[in-house]
């Protein structure tokens, strides 16, 4: 064997399921922001503390109220979870797209002489699709927001613009005035694009739900003398758009 060469594991050594996770995790490398995971953690492990902290424990079932508010808050938590997830497989891909269209058009345009002229503007199929599949996967996520801030509040909700309305009046208080003020703060930033504005105006994720195709963005190019720079813009919001200027030798 090859001093380099490692030996194989003894799969007889291992349990079942960390050797299937481990042949998942070979053919996924998307893993959701560290930040993200801690956070859902967090609050996973608040289901199962010993004795469950009183905000929790309001929502068992009892003599009176046969629901039980919090297997639905759990179950809505971790769906949310999940969710939550989708809109960053595709952002990450789209800065991948990004990235890729950059470093192959700054290693290519050194190769064209300086006599050599042209321009492109044109869109890119792949960024599209993932561009409107983030739109729909932000806006699935805020309506599984709604469901589990419902649930916290002992309310059925499923709509993210019918949430406000819905727990207006719920206990316990405190809590429900923090909630409407960043629902409100929030719905400000996601209503141009993933949210029909109350004027009527249709965000992009409506027109391209129910009214036309929406570009995720052009790629500009122009080679036209040595110190023309060729350049990627994005039309849309919410892309880590990357700017790249290059200059011919």
């Amino acid at each position: 064997m090859d001093k380099d060469q490692q030996p194989a594991p003894n799969t007889a050594e291992i349990a079942p399921s960390v050797f299937l996770s481990g042949v998942l995790d070979a053919v996924s490398d998307f893993r959701p922001p560290v930040h993200l995971r801690s956070t859902f953690d967090q609050i996973h492990d608040l289901f199962y503390q010993e004795p469950l902290s009183p905000s929790l424990h309001r929502l068992k079932p009892s003599e009176s109220r046969k629901t039980d508010w919090l297997r639905k808050f759990q179950n809505a938590v971790s769906h949310l979870r999940l969710s939550l997830a989708v809109p960053y497989y595709h952002l990450t891909n789209i800065e991948r797209i990004e990235s890729s269209v950059v470093e192959n058009s700054l290693r290519l345009l050194p190769l064209y002489g300086s006599t050599r002229y042209g321009s492109v503007n044109r869109p890119i199929l792949m960024m599209d699709c993932e561009y409107q599949a983030f739109l729909f996967a932000l806006r699935r996520c805020l309506e599984h927001f709604a469901v589990s801030i419902g649930a916290y509040f002992k309310r059925d909700v499923h709509r993210i613009r019918a949430l406000e309305k819905t727990i207006e009046n719920a206990e316990p208080e405190v809590e429900r005035a923090r909630v409407l003020q960043e629902l409100k703060d929030g719905l400000i930033q996601l209503a141009e694009d993933v949210l029909p504005a109350k004027d009527e105006r249709r965000s992009p994720r409506d027109r391209l739900a129910h009214y036309e195709y929406i570009f995720a963005t052009y790629f500009r190019a122009s080679i036209m003398a040595s110190a023309t720079p060729f350049c990627f813009c994005t039309t849309q919001k919410y892309l880590a758009v990357k700017r790249a200027i290059s200059s011919r030798a």
